[in-house]
Order: structure tokens, then C-alpha cells, then sequence
């Protein structure tokens, strides 16, 4: 068996733009390519197959940039106060379709056939709201259909979810914490 490994480049900031550049978050799908969120001068923006979309929006800073198929992306902030609006859907012009409160203290998202999973660190699952769920799925327009603690059966308790990703089929894969002293 021969396996081979390919190098390629996909996005390159030049030494000025790296003093002016911060690279927020990315993703990457082979179907799409790169979608990279970053800031400049104190603004948010979006690249997108060598496009530059502004983010206008929200006034909160994004922090992830998950694409939902060919057409649409999620961003999502770091938000901190119950049920304000901070997981947005867009186009790749920048023009918003849906967004919702996707809960406090969001660590990770992971966009899959069956909708969109969140997780979150312990600042959520030990506060209030949505996030106490430790993992969440929601459909593409923001509706809830699932809920970890809620809706499983003598699940292990989640108190950080580091790490999430998309299975096969409308599966997830996720890399929970539970140990906690002070967690039961």
C-alpha cells in the first residue's frame, strides 16, 4: 500500500497584513474550500474563496466560522448573557438568514446532515440556560432537537465538551470531561 501525502497552501498573509491580521477561526471542507474569519482594525470579516465579506451584523467579536454546505456558513461569538442571539447563518454574500441564542460558553461546533451541534465548557454547563446541556443539536434555522442531559438515559455527565465532529451518517463524536471532583 503507497500512500502519499500532498502539501498545498491555502491561505498566505504577508509580513505588513500579519501586524494588522488576526486569525479568529477557520474551516476547511474538501467540497468548499477554506472560509476564515478574522479581525482587522478592531472589524470583523470573512474570507471566503478569495472573497472578503464584512460582518455587520452582530456587535459582538465572532469566534467560529463552520460551514453549513456550499452556499451558507455559521458564525457563531463568544457570549456570555442568557438568551442574547449569538450563532448566526449567513450567505457567502454576508446577508443573514437565521440566527439564535446557541447558549453561554460555547467551545465547539460541528455542522452535520442532521443540523448543527454545540458544546460547551463548564462557565455554561455550570450556569443556566441551554448550555447546562453540556451538548446540544440544533436543526439549520436555529430550532432545538436535541439535548444532552435532558433528553439521554443514564448518560455520563458532561462538565467540558473539548471536542466535537461529525460521524457518519447522523452520528457525533465528541470528546467530553467529566471529572470534576464537584461534579455528580
Amino acid at each position: 500500500m503507497r500512500s502519499e501525502l500532498t502539501k498545498k497552501t491555502i491561505f498566505i498573509e504577508t509580513s505588513q497584513q500579519e501586524r494588522s491580521v488576526e486569525t479568529v477561526d477557520a474551516d476547511w471542507k474538501d467540497k468548499y474550500g477554506l472560509a476564515l474569519l478574522s479581525r482587522k482594525k478592531k472589524k470583523t470579516f470573512i474570507q471566503v474563496k478569495g472573497v472578503e465579506i464584512g460582518v455587520d451584523f452582530t456587535e459582538h467579536s465572532l469566534s467560529r466560522i463552520r460551514w453549513v454546505d456550499n452556499l451558507h456558513l455559521l458564525v457563531a461569538t463568544y457570549e456570555q448573557e442568557e438568551d442574547n442571539v449569538n450563532v448566526f447563518i449567513i450567505d457567502l454574500a454576508g446577508n443573514l438568514l437565521h440566527s439564535f441564542h446557541g447558549g453561554e460558553s460555547i467551545q465547539e461546533i460541528a455542522v452535520g446532515s442532521e443540523g448543527i451541534w454545540i458544546s460547551y465548557f463548564d462557565e455554561g454547563v455550570f450556569g443556566s440556560g441551554i448550555s447546562t446541556e453540556g451538548l446540544v443539536l440544533f436543526d439549520k434555522t436555529g430550532q432545538l432537537l436535541f439535548r444532552y442531559h435532558s433528553d439521554l438515559v443514564e448518560q455520563p455527565g458532561i462538565a467540558d465538551c473539548y471536542a466535537i465532529c461529525t460521524g457518519s451518517a447522523s452520528t457525533a463524536w465528541l470528546f467530553p470531561y467529566t471529572d470534576f471532583r464537584w461534579w455528580k
